[in-house]
């Protein structure tokens, strides 16, 4: 793939953002819908040849009272993964409302095998469907995905004369793509490289078992020798791996404070996990919405109706006198 259409399919991901989330999220929490659908629609793409296969071998093992169905619907997707759901994402596109559409995509991410829904869990994406319900922007971010006019798929897009319209997009260039958005996220919100935190759940599946995000981050060692940074009276500073780091937004009134958010929310998955007390920062988001925006009564239809018909009465004859009849 040559990097004009690589910078096409990064631009329009990234618009996604703008076009769809600038006034539900603050830009800094972009990332956190726009990095799990892309991987979600990377899958919904692999996945597309072999659906139906899927769903007639989900039918025939429900009806022959088979309940580990994992691995023969694997089998069947010729993918490690799988989505048995009866929906694909371009299904969802058109629904008469939000708690429709809401129930058909539960639905839809439920249906993805064990190890996607790992990758979903570290990514908190259900707290993200919500929010975007709430908005009633969950099925513009879903059409802006299966838009057409970009190709996500590992398979080309070809015209009605058998010519290749969109080129295919093989697992490296995904994962470059990928490792791309992150980067740019990163910028906006002014971190360095590695404080990001992408789950290397997502790493190993799709780099070990689908190649989606190969390239994004390497595998960590966790046999490797900790490196030792400083010695002062006795007390061992040791080296930090800037590939995990990660940065945490905690409300103010969270009862304990940092310690306790910790201790309940970060140590039970990453128990080696350390604060950094010299990049703690206490700041304000304020709803420009919520406290400035100060409603507007609209008018009763009579009232329009009364001036409009007054303006024609004023208007009345002009037409005339400009066209001198």
């Amino acid at each position: 793939m040559d990097s004009q259409t690589h910078n096409t399919i990064v631009s329009f991901i990234w618009g996604i953002a703008d076009d769809c989330l600038r006034d539900v999220y603050v830009r800094g929490k972009y990332r956190d819908v726009i990095l799990p659908m892309t991987v979600i629609r990377r899958l919904d793409a692999v996945l597309e040849d072999t659906k139906d296969d899927v769903l007639k071998m989900k039918e025939k093992l429900d009806k022959a009272g088979i309940v580990n169905q994992n691995e023969a619907l694997c089998s069947v997707a010729k993918q490690t993964f799988c989505n048995w759901s009866r929906f694909r994402l371009k299904d969802l596109t058109s629904r008469a409302s939000q708690q429709k559409l809401k129930t058909d995509f539960l639905d839809y991410l439920g249906g993805f095998s064990p190890n996607v829904q790992e990758i979903l869990k570290k990514f908190k994406f259900h707290v993200q469907v919500d929010t975007m319900v709430d908005a009633d922007i969950l099925g513009a971010v879903i059409e802006k995905f299966v838009s057409p006019s970009v190709n996500l798929s590992p398979y080309p897009v070809l015209d009605d004369m058998g010519g290749v319209r969109l080129p295919a997009l093989d697992n490296h260039t995904m994962g470059v793509i990928f490792e791309e958005l992150i980067r740019r996220f990163n910028e906006e919100n002014n971190e360095e490289a590695g404080e990001h935190f992408t789950p290397r759940d997502v790493v190993e599946l799709m780099a070990n078992q689908q190649g989606l995000i190969e390239s994004c981050l390497c595998i960590i060692d966790d046999r490797a020798e900790k490196v030792v940074k400083n010695i002062t009276n006795g007390i061992i500073e040791y080296r930090s791996d800037s590939n995990l780091t990660d940065t945490e937004q905690i409300p103010l009134d969270y009862e304990g404070g940092i310690d306790a958010f910790i201790k309940s929310e970060v140590l039970p998955y990453a128990p080696d996990a350390w604060v950094d007390e010299t990049k703690t920062q206490i700041g304000y988001e304020i709803s420009f919405t919520k406290h400035f925006y100060k409603p507007v009564q609209l008018r009763e239809l009579s009232e329009i109706i009364a001036d409009i018909r007054a303006l024609e009465k004023e208007t009345e004859g002009f037409l005339d006198e400009v066209l001198g009849v």
